[in-house]
């Protein structure tokens, strides 16, 4: 556990009381603050205990008394509207911050590798440190991808810290400084909590303020934002500055061609690997995130062979086009991470006979003309949830459609289909292109059903079709 000694003899109150919270309470009593903590959800609450912090509704309070406010990232500030604690304390000029920021203000001596961006983000985080610890450089990963960072020991210190950071989080982070900043792409999301698109990459790019000496720059080149963002850094900073594709080879960058990964960094000896037959690392988008975790890899001064053995064991994450099971030729993918429609298209871009489950909580309207060359690759699209018959309407002139409202429903449909048209590689793919909060309680447990669903599956019923290999 880090200890938020910078906090001593100040009174601190915490704001949600969801895993983040929880540890930013035990941080700053270790550290010697009084916290005042709430949670507007009683279960949470009965959860909190201990000597140093003093369960308190902060609707009531008087902000002139904080020190600061930390705030759960899930819990508005500014847009669409402040939650009314946040408001007050705006009111009476305390600071809101974050679990990040008390993680940063707290270990000045760890090297920080930053990653953030719209959609790929968990993927690359784990796999830097995964490539990291291949090459025997210690780290460790926490961040949005579910491990609080203030949980970490902060004895024996790893090399780095790897972060992976949600325009949230960096929005509540004024103290976070990176060695290694990475901006994977930009594409609209969570634009309600920003004020728009304007807002949002506002808050992509605060993982570039506060760069200490040396700083490295990671960016993406593969959309119009980012790589307008590269070329504005290219010329604006003295930080160096590293472009990354999955789809083409940057000069004095890293990027992949044709499935082939080649490095072109100043100074640095070239690195060429072949990601073709990654089953964990499948597609352009997948290849920038292997770009980048191979850029940072490079940069300190791991090998070649290290990085290629690192490749071929990951294992990828649950939920994110994970391969759940191959049953007779069909491969189960479960990709319910993919809640935006931008990493839906990224799957469909990345597999061929796709009978596609998608469908959930509308996160918002914007289905992109982008979507229609993809859906050469869908055979037939399985649509669930609240959102349903908006997809129905929207698809429906363009490829085959099914409203089945229920997950185990479009399951058994998407299998019989997958079965019964026997075409090539055919795949299940769950890549929801929306929330998962009308149904389940998270994406993890909406993937989990999935695969569980996908395991029961009766192997007697498809044992008249032909295994394939």
């Amino acid at each position: 556990m880090i200890i938020a000694s910078s906090f001593s003899n100040k009174t601190v109150a915490v704001m949600g009381l969801a895993r983040s919270g929880k540890a930013a309470v035990a941080s700053l009593v270790l550290g010697g603050a009084k916290v005042l903590a709430w949670d507007d959800d009683p279960k949470r609450r009965e959860e909190i205990s201990g000597d140093g912090v003093e369960i308190r509704d902060l609707h009531n309070i008087n902000c002139k008394d904080l020190d600061a406010l930390v705030l759960s990232p899930g819990i508005p500030h500014s847009f669409p509207k402040p939650h009314p604690v946040a408001a007050k304390a705006k009111t009476s000029g305390v600071p809101i911050i974050g679990d990040i920021d008390i993680f940063a203000q707290n270990s000045k001596n760890t090297p920080i590798i930053g990653v953030t961006g719209t959609n790929g983000k968990s993927t690359t985080a784990s796999l830097i440190g995964h490539l990291l610890s291949h090459s025997n450089i210690s780290n460790e990963v926490a961040g949005n991808i579910g491990r609080p960072v203030l949980e970490i020991s902060p004895d024996p210190g790893s090399d780095f810290i790897v972060l992976e950071l949600s325009s949230y989080q960096l929005e509540l982070s004024p103290s976070l400084g990176c060695s290694i900043a990475v901006l994977l792409n930009i594409t609209p999301d969570h634009l309600d909590r920003h004020g728009g698109m304007e807002g949002y990459v506002r808050a992509k790019r605060r993982i570039f303020d506060e760069l200490i000496c040396d700083s490295k720059i990671i960016i993406g080149i593969d959309d119009e934002i980012t790589r307008s963002i590269y070329q504005q850094l290219k010329y604006e900073t003295d930080f160096s500055v590293i472009p990354i594709s999955g789809y083409t080879i940057p000069k004095e960058g890293v990027g992949v061609k044709s499935g082939n990964l080649r490095s072109k960094l100043p100074g640095i000896p070239k690195c060429e690997i072949n990601l073709k037959g990654l089953k964990t690392l499948i597609g352009g988008h997948n290849y920038q995130n292997a770009a980048a975790a191979v850029a940072i890899a490079l940069s300190l001064e791991a090998e070649q062979p290290e990085i290629e053995f690192a490749l071929q064991c990951f294992k990828g994450l649950p939920h994110r086009q994970e391969l759940v099971r191959e049953l007779f030729g069909v491969n189960f993918i479960n990709d319910s991470k993919a809640t935006n429609f931008d990493a839906a298209e990224r799957a469909l871009s990345s597999f061929k006979s796709i009978y596609w489950i998608a469908g959930g909580l509308s996160k918002d309207n914007r289905i992109t003309g982008s979507f229609f060359k993809n859906l050469e690759n869908v055979e037939h699209a399985f649509f669930i949830g609240s959102s349903e018959n908006e997809f129905f309407d929207f698809f429906k002139n363009s490829t085959p459609c099914t409203k089945c409202s229920k997950l185990e429903v479009a399951v058994e449909k998407a299998v019989s289909a997958a079965f019964s048209e026997k075409k090539e590689s055919p795949v299940v793919l769950l890549s929801p292109a929306a929330a998962s909060f009308d149904q389940f309680e998270s994406y993890e447990e909406r993937g989990d059903q999935f695969k569980s669903i996908v395991g029961s599956l009766n192997l007697e019923k498809f044992s008249n079709r032909e295994t394939t290999t």
